[in-house]
């Protein structure tokens, strides 16, 4: 029997005509298909069982029903919209036409995966390797044990931008390559903290230690002294002050005019040393002071020296922004014939302490 039909645009016509038993005609079309079991023709709606081979290039203009193996690549030629999943609520697969020819390979992750998509939260489990520039959140969760990994180029491996509001951003940067393998610690601190950076103003809460050695190179702190003796200075109760002609160092500049004006508000500790030089027997009080905005420290001689009598002060001010120090001599009793000792004799120091 015959296996092939042919449609002339009129009827449907059998080369074996005779074998068929069918005559000619589209009414008996239906009846020759049912007869014709192992017939695939190009009209009407067939089930195709078992395994068909197709050795060239096939077109489907329709559906395909049922579980299918293709044994070469398949073609689809739409340009978008290729596969719809589903029947009712469907899912449709879109590949858009690329600028040139281009090949997206599916590689073996050795375990069932799904396909990390642009919407959404997921779990991405294993080792992924970025070797382009990652723009946008990252997020990584392997448990309390779990490693993320950048791997940079020469700037030591991370660099992690968040974006704020406008156009600027924060950068978390590693300035350079470690020599070895290094282990940074975030500790538990036991509420919501913020990590300390080398710029700004910061609050520091809790009891901090350091173990090492600290220096504040931006810390309030001047030495200053004087050039020369200052002659005829007092002797007859005039308050004389002090003119330090020479400053040894000023970290922060905040010494000028013989007077230290504090930056910040905080303790300082503030130290004395002077000499004081042509006392006579009549001059039977001597008084030192650093005079600050709060307060006077002050302290006396009222001993009949002859020459030279010496005078230390050290004590820790609280000072507001603003507050100013300095010091004064005062001998009284006699005429104005004391002066002041140059250094090493004379000496004025400051520091911010807490």
């Amino acid at each position: 029997m015959s296996t092939i039909v042919v449609f002339n645009g009129t009827n449907y016509t059998v080369p074996s005509y005779g074998d068929t038993g069918y005559a000619q005609g589209p009414g008996n079309l239906s009846a020759y298909l049912v007869a014709l079991a192992s017939s695939v023709v190009n009209v009407g709606t067939q089930t195709i069982a078992g395994n068909k081979t197709f050795s060239g290039a096939t077109t489907f203009s329709g559906g395909i029903a049922g579980a299918t193996s293709f044994s070469s690549p398949i073609t689809i030629t739409p340009v978008t919209n290729q596969i719809v999943l589903g029947t009712t609520n469907t899912t449709t697969i879109s590949a858009t036409a690329p600028a040139s020819s281009s090949i997206y390979t599916i590689a073996d992750v050795g375990a069932t995966a799904a396909f990390v998509m642009t919407a959404g939260n997921q779990t991405i489990a294993g080792t992924k390797t970025f070797s382009g520039t990652i723009v946008g959140g990252l997020i990584e969760a392997q448990g309390a044990s779990g490693e993320f990994r950048l791997n940079g180029a020469t700037s030591g491996g991370i660099s992690i931008i968040a974006a704020s509001v406008g156009t600027h951003y924060a950068i978390l940067t590693n300035a350079a390559i470690a020599t070895a393998d290094r282990t940074y610690t975030i500790p538990d601190a036991g509420n919501n903290a913020n990590f300390l950076l080398s710029e700004g103003t910061k609050t520091i809460n809790g009891d901090t230690v350091f173990n090492g050695t600290m220096t504040r190179p931006n810390q309030p702190s001047f030495l200053v002294i004087t050039s020369a003796t200052a002659t005829n200075a007092t002797g007859d109760g005039t308050s004389y002050t002090v003119a330090w002609g020479t400053e040894v160092y000023d970290q922060g500049n905040n010494f000028s005019s013989n007077t230290f004006t504090a930056p910040v508000a905080g303790k300082y500790l503030l130290c004395l040393n002077l000499m004081t030089s042509g006392n006579l027997v009549g001059h039977t009080v001597s008084s030192v002071a650093i005079v600050t905005t709060n307060r006077s420290y002050t302290t006396e001689n009222q001993n009949l020296t002859i020459g030279e009598r010496s005078f230390n002060v050290m004590v820790i001010a609280d000072m507001s922004a603003g507050h100013t120090a300095y010091v004064t001599v005062q001998v009284s009793g006699a005429t104005k014939v004391v002066g002041v000792y140059s250094q090493p004799y004379t000496s004025f120091s400051g520091s911010l302490i807490n």
